[in-house]
């Protein structure tokens, strides 16, 4: 009498959810621990452009050398974390550095000891303060800490693009801005 029941059930066991296939699913479809655990190994991504990046970065930059990148918040991290890298700045996870008042002086000191030539990896950067003409994109698309990490780096440097995805990712390489006399 009760079996009808209990073999509805069974995929919910602890048998059928550690022995691949014993929930009586494919192993892609199943309920599995497996499965589960697969899912976490390879996380699908949150935002598709976070393959173009960590692709812009495997092209541009030696194996696990640091980048600088910012890019909306959580595709930033993501681009990190797919690549396996670090930020030259310290910007690991916008929207929680942005909290840290200590965040932007932490940034701006940073940005002062970042070398002519390196590279960018950007989505179009939204209007920089003071910044004249227009530089595309959205300023509510980033933190307050990545503003001033744009404006730390346009008061240093002019942007020259040397790659770009169809979805919207730049890699910029920073040339020194010239003197005005």
């Amino acid at each position: 009498m009760g079996w009808p029941f209990a073999k509805l059930r069974w995929p919910d066991t602890a048998f059928a959810q550690a022995v691949p296939f014993a929930d009586g699913r494919p192993a892609s479809q199943g309920h599995s621990a497996i499965y589960a655990l697969r899912q976490l190994w390879h996380q699908p991504l949150f935002d598709g452009r976070a393959a173009s990046g960590v692709t812009l970065l495997e092209r541009h930059f030696a194996p696990g050398a640091p980048a600088l990148v910012i890019t909306e918040p959580d595709l930033s991290t993501e681009i990190l974390i797919r690549a396996h890298r670090r930020n030259l700045i310290p910007i690991n996870n916008p929207i929680e550095d942005d909290l840290i008042d200590s965040s932007d002086g932490r940034v701006r000191s940073a940005v002062a000891k970042i070398p002519a030539g390196t590279l960018l990896l950007t989505t179009p950067p939204p209007a920089v303060p003071g910044q004249t003409g227009p530089i595309g994109g959205d300023p509510l698309d980033f933190v307050g800490v990545q503003l001033v990490a744009l404006q730390a780096l346009h008061a240093r440097f002019s942007f020259h693009r040397v790659d770009q995805t169809p979805d919207g990712l730049l890699l910029e390489r920073l040339q020194p801005r010239r003197a005005s006399h």
